[in-house]
């Protein structure tokens, strides 16, 4: 499954302006901002959480414990919790926070979640439950995305363009991995184990749910329906059951090869769908060399 954060690009920029000037609320308190579940390639879109939410910023989920987590950026800005069918919500940071742009979840480490707040110029972090709350980093650079694996924190800035990555306890040194990343807005590790595979099957790959499957906690689990379908008394759902999606192209891009939008492989001075070739233009280039340098 997939959950999606969305609010109306007009309130959200009404909000912005209004937190700048430090105004009044809007007259709609609660916000427009609303998190949905759907399958992975899109199907049975459900609404799960909707109110007292202003500027969703981030989602994350927790497996482990059947928890969702969000970052709301609004004028009540904030870091919330809720089962994963979106009931149990529990706001669990609300002070000293301004601006939360992104989350991030150590699975290995009880679950703690890290964030960036750019207005703070800080990365924090605190357990599911709202304890042992810690600053990680203090930098003028304005942390603006996290994600961590194993030991490590991995955060952009976007004043600085840079990423960077440190011991993910704030100790040690920060080492710069990239530089000149326009426009950052988030950082993913994509890596085997980064994720924890040590849990026990899934509670929902028992389940026999017609359309979406929730994980809760205690290792339980809630079947839902698609928003508008209704969701009759043996727990199936009225709305019909839809095809699984095709997926989208994935490219496998070696020797340094960067994956673009349209499934296809920048490969800079290398040849071939995957740059699995080097470049017959850089060959000729290199055996020219020594030619230019004698003349």
């Amino acid at each position: 499954n997939i959950y999606i954060a969305t609010i109306a690009d007009e309130e959200a920029a009404g909000f912005i302006a209004r937190k700048k000037r430090n105004t009044e609320q809007s007259e709609n308190e609660n916000g427009r901002g609303t998190i949905y579940l759907a399958m992975s390639d899109g199907r049975y879109l459900r609404t799960v959480i909707k109110g007292r939410l202003q500027i969703p910023t981030a989602v994350i989920t927790l497996p482990q414990i059947g928890r969702i987590c969000f970052a709301d950026a609004g004028f009540e800005a904030k870091i919330e919790c809720a089962d994963m069918d979106g009931k149990h919500r529990d706001v669990i940071v609300k002070e000293l926070i301004y601006s939360p742009t992104s989350l991030a979840v150590d699975e290995g480490k009880n679950n703690r979640i890290y964030w960036a707040d750019p207005k703070y110029r800080k990365v924090e972090s605190v357990l599911p439950d709202g304890t042992k709350r810690i600053t990680v980093i203090v930098d003028n650079r304005l942390p603006w995305a996290v994600d961590v694996f194993e030991n490590n924190l991995y955060w952009a800035s976007k004043e600085s363009r840079d990423l960077f990555v440190q011991d993910k306890f704030g100790r040690g040194r920060i080492s710069i991995l990239a530089s000149n990343i326009p426009n950052v807005h988030n950082i993913r590790i994509h890596q085997r184990f980064a994720r924890d595979t040590s849990r026990a099957i899934s509670a929902c790959s028992q389940a026999v749910c017609s359309h979406l499957c929730a994980e809760l906690p205690l290792n339980t689990y809630t079947c839902l329906c698609p928003d508008e379908s209704p969701q009759l008394d043996d727990g199936s759902c009225a709305g019909a059951t839809v095809d699984e999606l095709p997926i989208p192209k994935q490219c496998e891009c070696q020797n340094g090869g960067i994956c673009q939008l349209n499934g296809y492989c920048d490969c800079g001075d290398f040849e071939g769908e995957q740059c699995q070739k080097g470049s017959t233009v850089s060959r000729q280039v290199c055996r020219l060399l020594p030619f230019i340098n004698k003349n």
